[in-house]
């Protein structure tokens, strides 16, 4: 924490792996990290990530013509009045121009490969739940995205909103406080509800990667039909992940 006087701390980022909602990290790496019995993985994309950052700007310029509300560019740190180890920097906060109304901003760089997540003002889930603990520890109602993934502002451009839900922000803290339990009594959280190739890539950072050497392991033929059926159940996933793009479009309107 701010003053060193707190065990464990949980940030906007952390929260999406926490949930296991996250396709780059899973609960039990980010555990291990916060134990310090990992060390934080070096990112093949860091160059990336890092013009990301500086591109904020940018995105928060976009906003603002767009939507003709003021943005405020806010570099403290906030702490959830009730719950001492919920910390948040926001990248942007901003006031709606139609009602005065407070606001926090995301700002997110993507590439075109990621566009169709941002179509129809939808957003991906690992993104929109570190925006709903942003509006949690700072306590307002609405929050809202720039994002963008080209030289277009008009078509490569997108400015989602969500609204402050608290039947999902309890859900979503309880989900917090049972990992932050889980460091405090050296519980670690399995893999289970993670995605299979997210879980393998997270399983080789944490305890190494295979070993072409090592003998092949043969899976008996009794496996084979589970195996089809899990094959079968990825390829489902993007199709109900679009779905629920689209269901939550619909909520929204």
């Amino acid at each position: 924490g701010p003053n060193g006087d707190i065990p464990f701390t949980v940030g906007g980022s952390d929260v999406p792996i926490i949930l296991g909602f996250s396709p780059w990290s899973t609960p039990l790496e980010l555990w291990k990290i916060k134990k310090a019995e990992m060390e934080v993985p070096k990112k093949d994309n860091e160059k990336q990530l890092a013009l990301g950052h500086r591109l904020e700007d940018i995105a928060a310029d976009l906003y603002a013509e767009k939507t003709g509300d003021t943005v405020i560019n806010d570099t403290n740190l906030y702490r959830h009045a009730d719950i001492p180890y919920a910390l948040a920097n926001f990248d942007r906060r901003f006031i709606r121009k139609k009602d005065g109304a407070d606001g926090i901003l995301e700002c997110k760089s993507t590439n075109y490969h990621k566009a169709d997540a941002w179509a129809n003002d939808a957003y991906p889930i690992y993104y929109e739940y570190q925006l709903r603990f942003y509006l949690a520890v700072a306590d307002v109602e609405n929050g809202a995205f720039a994002a963008w993934w080209g030289n277009n502002p008009e078509t490569d451009f997108a400015t989602p909103t969500l609204t402050r839900d608290r039947r999902k922000e309890n859900w979503m803290l309880e989900k917090i406080d049972e990992f932050v339990w889980s460091l405090k009594n050296d519980k670690p959280p399995t893999m289970e509800d993670i995605a299979p190739k997210t879980a393998l890539e997270s399983l080789a950072r944490i305890y190494g990667k295979s070993d072409p050497s090592l003998p092949t392991v043969k899976i008996p033929s009794v496996y084979e039909k589970g195996l089809r059926k899990l094959a079968s159940l990825q390829k489902d996933i993007s199709m109900h992940d679009s779905e629920a793009r689209k269901l939550r479009k619909e909520a929204s309107a």
